[in-house]
């Protein structure tokens, strides 16, 4: 699972399955250096039906493992043999099974994370891409995880939470530059969301600076 920039998501195991997880980050460094935009293109597709890329996985994760001054050059060049084998497989069309590039929620997803702080709600959004609000609370689900609403939610509080630790702006005035109608309703989306007040956030910054 291929997951582009700044989209907020979350993972679920089905049926009580057992599964393994590995999560590989990609830095700004990485990205820009060695330039080469095209190996970053396979993120235009989500999903890889049996990739068969567990060797290199489990090198990379042996050389992260057991580091020495080599380890850094050998993790970087078996994530970019990884990203090489995955656009050779994009370029197939039978694993091109979801495209983020011409997805409706990928354009939903692109819109609330650059206008959060505007009223934004399922009937809007379901108008705005021309379908009903069923059909698009299920896509949305289907390839999100989450809710229209938990994620609009989600996307704020992210966006609040950055104001509070970077701005001396007040709760009251981040709540409003993040879309939500009072500083109470903020305070309690984010400690439902967060697990943490708006203000004890603003606390901890202080502590640390």
């Amino acid at each position: 699972m291929l997951i582009p920039p700044h989209i907020i998501h979350k993972t679920a195991i089905l049926m009580n399955e057992s599964a393994e997880r590995l999560l590989i980050s990609f830095t700004n460094k990485f990205i820009v250096y060695p330039r080469n935009d095209e190996i970053f293109s396979c993120f235009e597709n989500c999903y890889f039906k049996n990739p068969q890329i567990g060797g290199i996985v489990e090198k990379a994760a042996d050389e992260f493992n057991n580091k020495d001054r080599y380890s850094d050059e050998l993790i970087a060049g078996y994530i970019r043999e990884i990203l090489v084998k995955l656009n050779r497989l994009a370029d197939k069309s039978a694993y091109q099974e979801v495209s983020w590039n011409n997805s409706i929620v990928q354009k939903a997803v692109l819109y609330i994370c650059e206008n959060y702080e505007k009223d934004i709600s399922l009937s809007f959004l379901a108008k705005k891409f021309a379908l009903s609000e069923s059909h698009f609370s299920r896509q949305f689900k289907m390839y999100t995880g989450f809710g229209v609403s938990e994620y609009i939610s989600t996307v704020r509080v992210k966006n609040a939470e950055k104001l509070l630790v970077t701005t001396k702006l007040s709760v009251t005035d981040v709540a409003q530059k993040c879309g939500f109608g009072s500083s109470s309703y903020f305070a309690s989306v984010f400690k439902k969301i967060r697990g943490i007040t708006p203000l004890a956030v603003r606390g901890k910054r202080g502590l640390e600076e």
